[in-house]
């Protein structure tokens, strides 16, 4: 992800600028949600124009009920997919317990982005690949029988991030990234869990086989008819079925990334103790530098 960004609204209307830039304040957790409201209404009294909805919202309710109102309203129309909702375990108990874990699908953030991301080449810059991920991306398309210009190139990042003041608590995050786009670094979270809800192995395997679905019509380049194990939408799901069959971006996965811990949890490698040892069979296998081509 990228380090902390300074903020820029010359995209937004001179009008509706200072709406956005208030609004980023509260969004980005930098203002609570009573000092954002009490902004709004000085921005209104001051006859600054849209921002007299977010003025009234939840002004005599409680500091949760307005931060929800407020997030609510802001949120209101974006164009950001719906989270898709798989189950999980939950193990905060001591036992096994049932939740909803939300995510987003690959296939659907391609969607997006591919109307949103502003250069020239969009998500189809391969002058961003180096020659191993180019190599990859071929060879996956070869396999499809699809051509390299129309398929993007993505990346998934795994890793763990503490969340709490003294650091013992910690999320596991699971990312995108598009390879073969100006933004390659930019990792964008499609599943964040905390660690303590998840039971080893059993968790990301439940996370990972929706994303491994959701990439098998990526590759196929159409929107998925039912949910992952065969079960028509939910309900709240229409804009899912409305889509169903129709074309979406063509994308390939040729990287998988993440810290030891994505690593021996999610892909089965050795855990910290036998990994070094696991590596050194591996190099010692090859007949000539594994690593002689790249660059």
């Amino acid at each position: 992800m990228y380090p902390k960004r300074k903020a820029d609204f010359s995209e937004v209307p001179e009008d509706k600028r200072l709406r956005a830039d208030l609004a980023d304040l509260f969004l980005s957790n930098q203002v609570a949600a009573t000092r954002a409201g009490g902004l709004f209404k000085n921005a209104m009294a001051s006859h600054a124009t849209n921002v007299e909805d977010l003025a009234a919202v939840g002004e005599k309710s409680k500091q949760g009920i307005r931060n929800r109102g407020l997030t609510r309203r802001l949120l209101k129309g974006h164009h950001w997919p719906k989270t898709y909702l798989l189950s999980g375990l939950n193990p905060d108990t001591q036992e096994e317990q049932t939740v909803q874990i939300p995510l987003w699908l690959p296939h659907e953030m391609l969607s997006v982005l591919v109307e949103k991301v502003s250069s020239s080449k969009g998500i189809f810059d391969f002058h961003q690949l180096d020659s191993v991920d180019m190599h990859r991306m071929h060879s996956c398309c070869s396999a499809l029988g699809a051509t390299p210009e129309t398929v993007c190139a993505i990346g998934l990042w795994g890793d763990g991030a503490p969340y709490n003041s003294d650091r013992t608590k910690s999320i596991e995050v699971l990312s995108l990234n598009i390879l073969s786009s100006s933004h390659k670094d930019l990792r964008i979270p499609i599943c964040v869990i905390p660690k303590h809800w998840m039971i080893k192995q059993t968790t990301w395997s439940a996370v990972l086989s929706v994303v491994q679905w959701s990439l098998t019509y990526l590759a196929a380049g159409i929107f998925p008819g039912a949910r992952h194990d065969g079960s028509p939408w939910h309900k709240g799901e229409s804009k899912r079925a409305a889509q169903a069959g129709k074309p979406c971006p063509k994308a390939v996965l040729v990287q998988v990334r993440g810290d030891w811990s994505f690593h021996k949890s999610a892909l089965h490698l050795p855990a910290w103790s036998l990994g070094c040892l696991f590596f050194l069979r591996r190099l010692l296998s090859f007949k000539e530098p594994p690593f002689k081509h790249i660059g």
